[in-house]
């Protein structure tokens, strides 16, 4: 089975302009994410969503309140037919320092253990440069949205697989790349071209 691990905000949901999304009613999936998770479904694939939410540990949300939001979510997602096989969050604030708030690997090597990931044939789906370093250090094959949200400044200084507009595009472009081996594979000093 292929496992997708894919970011939240910017990536299947948009992302709240200088602030964080809080609530249910603040939750917009991104145009093309509910059909890119249909496609993923159909093809029985595993869908991991991992996402920093320091909302929670800013105190501007309760743990509780994250809970209901993925919940919520899922339920969506769900009903729709298609699914969220995981959520991995890390609530922390970036001061903390914790190894598994990105831009450190920490949740993709939580998803790694849970689902028995080979992290060389995982593709991440990410909006941000943050995804780009989890990715670059857990050794996964990065795929980035170039959003409007996050500006080319944002987007430049970790290599890609490819550059694509939408959850959507990214995940064609997983199918189909998917059964071909790795193009290129991250080594010490380089990123991928």
């Amino acid at each position: 089975m292929m496992h997708i691990l894919i970011g939240r905000d910017g990536t299947i949901n948009r992302r709240k302009p200088q602030g964080f999304i809080a609530s249910w009613d603040e939750f917009e999936f991104l145009p093309g994410a509910r059909e890119a998770l249909r496609m993923l479904a159909a093809i029985g694939c595993a869908v991991i969503a991992v996402s920093n939410q320091a909302a929670v540990g800013k105190g501007l949300m309760t743990a509780t309140a994250l809970e209901d939001l993925t919940r919520r979510f899922r339920s969506e997602v769900e009903g729709a037919g298609w699914r969220i096989d995981a959520v991995y969050y890390c609530t922390h604030r970036r001061e903390d320092g914790c190894p598994c708030r990105k831009p450190n690997p920490g949740l993709l090597w939580e998803a790694q253990r849970d689902y028995k990931l080979v992290l060389e044939d995982t593709f991440l789906i990410g909006d941000s440069e943050i995804d780009a370093c989890a990715a670059r250090a857990a050794r996964c094959r990065f795929v980035r949205l170039a959003t409007a949200e996050i500006g080319a400044a944002e987007r430049g200084r970790q290599h890609a697989l490819a550059e694509v507009p939408d959850l959507l595009s990214a995940v064609r472009y997983i199918l189909q790349h998917s059964m071909a081996p790795a193009a290129a594979t991250w080594s010490d000093g380089a990123a991928w071209a």
